[in-house]
């Protein structure tokens, strides 16, 4: 088994290195969540909780993440001992002071401590560089999007071509390839 002092040293190497995030959900031009339904609506939680029984209705068909949250109490257990779960439940903790499971008791709190936070000037900034360490950010982005004004000390483009490759059969997907790159 290795010494502590072996570990230790592993670990400070280790938190050395410069993190690269080169898988990526957010938006160059808004990196930061409104609140904490923004990360609550992210596509593995809703997965989970239309197989956990929520009806889709109740689920999709909220017209806030207020309300989104509120339908989903009591799926909420049955989605607990899921990685997405403890994920979602860690950023809480993390980010906007979380100290119980998220849940009846504890949402409201979060989720008016999360508006306030994300509303921060640079607190993608200091989430992305401060708490997290990354020094880079590639981004999925179309080829015809405009990346006019993006931060390049933070993002690093990066070509998204699954809708291309799967799309190469369709006219307006050679189209936009041949605008893009202006060779007819």
């Amino acid at each position: 088994m290795p010494s502590k002092e072996l570990i230790d040293r592993l670990l400070r190497e280790i938190r050395r290195l410069p993190i690269i995030d080169c898988h990526t959900h957010l938006r160059w031009n808004q990196p930061s969540a409104a609140d904490v339904s923004d990360i609550f609506g992210y596509h593995y939680i809703l997965a989970e909780l239309l197989s956990a029984g929520m009806p889709r209705e109740e689920l999709l068909g909220a017209k806030t993440g207020r309300e989104r949250i509120r339908n989903a109490l009591p799926y909420l257990p049955r989605i607990a001992n899921t990685a997405t779960w403890w994920g979602f439940e860690e950023i809480c903790r993390t980010l906007f002071g979380l100290r119980e499971a998220f849940g009846e008791n504890t949402w409201e709190e979060v989720f008016e401590i999360s508006e306030r936070r994300c509303r921060e000037p640079d607190w993608h900034r200091q989430v992305i560089r401060r708490t997290l360490g990354v020094r880079r950010t590639m981004l999925t982005n179309n080829c015809d999007e405009d990346l006019t004004g993006y931060d390049r000390s933070m993002f690093v483009p990066a070509l998204r071509i699954d809708p291309l490759v799967l799309g190469c059969d369709r006219l307006e997907t050679v189209d936009l390839i041949r605008k893009a790159t202006a060779i007819e």
